[in-house]
């Protein structure tokens, strides 16, 4: 029995001295604790792989039907949240401050128009 578990083992990253320095017990806690860990694994890649699937579908949907429904792109942090909260953050300011110089681009716009069909100064 014990010969039997020894290349399952090895396969499982268990030395050739903890092997047969380690009680029956411990080698198949070991055996059992490698392939949780190696479940958990593929768990990780398959959620991984699943998002990335997802933010390919919904970047070709953004290419294809355009910015009609405002839908914007998700970013690291709706995928993983608490992993990102400070790039969450930083990108979160920069939009309001793209938004609020678009705002002041489009008052400026207006502002010149106006004078320009009412009479008045260049707005800067």
């Amino acid at each position: 029995m014990i010969n039997e578990l020894y290349p399952i083992a090895l396969d499982c990253c268990i030395s050739t001295d903890a092997f047969w320095n380690s009680s029956f017990g411990d080698i198949i806690d070991e055996i059992d604790s490698y392939r949780r860990r190696e479940k958990y694994k593929q768990k990780q890649q398959a959620i991984h792989a699943h998002n990335l699937a997802q933010q390919i579908i919904e970047g070709i949907d953004l290419i294809v039907n355009g910015n009609d429904n405002q839908k914007e792109l998700h970013g690291l942090w709706d995928y993983y949240p608490g992993l990102f909260e400070e790039e969450k953050e930083k990108h979160k300011k920069q939009q309001e401050y793209n938004e609020f110089e678009n705002f002041k681009a489009q008052r400026r716009k207006f502002a010149n128009y106006h004078n320009k069909k009412y009479g008045g100064g260049e707005s800067r």
